[in-house]
């Protein structure tokens, strides 16, 4: 139905890929490209099974119990996308889509939220219930706050690019919420450590020279709350020396913890305009924890022009420039990689030959299956204003899925 509203060029560009799907050449690339799909997710699974089954909680329960803890601040998009609608409004009424970031929204929304039960956000977002998440979001906080909610719903949506959800975030927020109601996405759970993490134990005291609202040109406020806070090294400290009561170094071994236990859990990877979240330590950390667990990777950019923008600045990652906003966690992580050299090696092998592989050479199915999507992305935009329109494309069960 959406396709005969659409202009005549993109049927004759999906009408050329739909006779080159059935041609022999085009059949005997999508068979090769497919075993080697196959192969790899073959291994996936087998080292996951492995992860699984030699599984050990720390010989240290408190610690092990922190893991635990925190691998239950899991939230429901529904309550992402509630706490979303509330910016702009009583909860930091100056917030701009276009210009702030996760941080932004941190230090002026989450915090502030937060700070009388001095609780991780999460669990006011899911009235303190233990919620399991079935995928971690990768991230930088200095990406747009709106982007980051686009990746977890193009994420839902089974989108790789966000764009177009961005676009609907800023003008058909109740649409967008209507159609993951009827795909049964509200429901989805997801871990993201800007809500997750009790940010009350760690950073609400501290600003940097930095922290400054590009709108009202003012510093972020500081948090006034007497919470003891826990640092990399604060005591307790275990065997390793490492803050027993730290929520921010055991990322990697709260990813292990709910890999073993949910056979499902996954990462969403959410990449900013400028990939600068791959030279993010903290992010490449959470990376090759993934890898190493055999957990199923989801990439997540702006758009592919944005991605071959940067294919250069990508190419020169290496692990001993990566930043993150305190050097005691770069000196934390560049100490746990025993050779530099071999993990760079293998950090570009796991972008290049593995999660970006799979958008640059998708088969000729998957491409016809991207045109389509996107020709329905096309026509809600150019039908946007239209309520009749829009219920018709919703009751015809024509999402952009």
């Amino acid at each position: 139905m959406l396709l005969v509203s659409l202009p005549i060029n993109v049927h004759i560009m999906a009408a050329c890929l739909g006779i080159l799907l059935f041609s022999g050449a085009l059949r005997n690339a999508v068979r090769s490209e497919s075993y080697l799909r196959a192969a790899r997710e073959i291994k996936r699974q087998q080292l996951r099974a492995s992860v699984s089954r030699n599984y050990k909680p720390s010989p240290n329960a408190q610690w092990q119990n922190k893991v635990k803890e925190l691998a239950g601040r899991g939230f429901t998009l529904k309550a992402l996308l509630s706490f979303y609608r509330q910016l702009g409004g009583e909860t930091m009424p100056h917030y701009r889509p276009d210009i702030h970031t996760t941080n932004d929204v941190v230090r002026q929304a989450i915090i502030p939220l937060s700070s009388d039960s001095q609780k991780a956000f999460a669990s006011l977002m899911m009235k303190d219930v233990p919620t399991y998440p079935t995928k971690i979001v990768t991230h930088n906080w200095n990406n747009l706050f709106r982007d980051l909610v686009a990746a977890i719903v193009a994420d839902a949506l089974g989108e790789i690019e966000y764009c177009r959800v961005a676009y609907a975030l800023d003008n058909e927020l109740n649409i967008l919420e209507t159609w993951l109601g009827r795909l049964q996405m509200l429901d989805n759970t997801y871990w993201v450590c800007a809500f997750s993490i009790c940010q009350h134990s760690s950073i609400c005291g501290c600003i940097t020279s930095q922290d400054i609202d590009k709108v009202t040109g003012e510093r972020h406020p500081v948090c006034t709350c007497a919470k003891e806070k826990f640092l990399n090294e604060t005591p307790p400290v275990n065997e390793e020396g490492r803050s027993i009561e730290c929520e921010m170094n055991k990322f990697d071994d709260m990813m292990v913890y709910l890999a073993a236990h949910c056979n499902s859990f996954c990462q969403v990877i959410a990449i900013d305009v400028r990939c600068k979240v791959f030279g993010r330590a903290w992010c490449m950390a959470e990376v090759a924890a993934a890898k190493l667990a055999g957990m199923k990777q989801h990439l997540k950019i702006h758009s592919e022009s944005c991605l071959i923008l940067n294919e250069k600045a990508l190419h020169s990652l290496r692990i001993q420039n990566m930043r993150a906003s305190r050097p005691e966690d770069v000196r934390e992580i560049l100490a746990k990689i025993h050779n530099h050299e071999e993990f760079n090696r293998e950090l570009h092998k796991l972008i290049f030959d593995e999660l970006l592989e799979h958008l640059w050479s998708l088969d000729a199915i998957q491409q016809l299956e991207r045109i389509g999507r996107l020709c329905r992305w096309e026509f809600i935009r150019m039908s946007r204003g239209s309520q009749t329109i829009w219920q018709t494309t919703i009751s015809s069960g024509h999402v952009p899925s």
